[in-house]
């Protein structure tokens, strides 16, 4: 279905041992979990992406309002998520779209993030720790930086946030 917009909400959990699927807040299936995970600070992690250099495969379409929690939801928790009237997709004091006085583009990016007037930017990881910086900038490279999710803030010379994105890194 070319040009067709389907919203559905998808939540996983991952317990020690089992994966559960919830699909618009419903379980849809919980299957034992029959291998070992682990997780590191300095490597980034893959949204939509498949993180195996033998199977690259990508997720064809959007993702919007995506989370990351160290606990395991409950079913009363994904229902208050999924029964949200305005989603806030990250812990970082997101700013309102209209109070942007800085826009950045594109995103995804493989190499350049290019904002639409001079500001000084800081590119984080996940785990908060600083990838990149750029002061009175008009760009910022990219390019030599692993994929992955990555935060962007935007500050005005005084310290002042203008803005603070999410950064998808291809």
């Amino acid at each position: 279905m070319s040009g067709a917009t389907f919203l559905q909400s998808v939540s996983n959990t991952l317990r020690r041992g089992s994966l559960a699927l919830y699909i618009d807040a419903q379980l849809e299936n919980r299957v034992p979990k029959g291998f070992a995970s682990s997780f590191s600070e300095s490597e980034p992690v893959y949204v939509a992406q498949s993180g195996s250099p033998y199977h690259m495969r990508y997720f064809n379409g959007d993702v919007d309002d995506l989370r990351i929690y160290d606990r395991v939801l409950s079913q009363e928790e994904v229902n208050v998520l999924f029964n949200e009237s305005d989603p806030v997709a990250t812990q970082t004091n997101d700013i309102s779209a209209a109070s942007k006085a800085v826009s950045s583009y594109p995103n995804p990016t493989t190499d350049l993030i290019h904002f639409s007037a001079i500001t000084n930017a800081q590119l984080s990881g996940l785990a908060g720790q600083i990838i990149a910086v750029g002061k009175n900038v008009t760009t910022l490279n990219v390019s030599m930086i692993p994929t992955g999710l990555y935060f962007l803030t935007l500050s005005e010379s005084d310290g002042t946030v203008q803005q603070r994105s999410r950064i998808v890194k291809l």
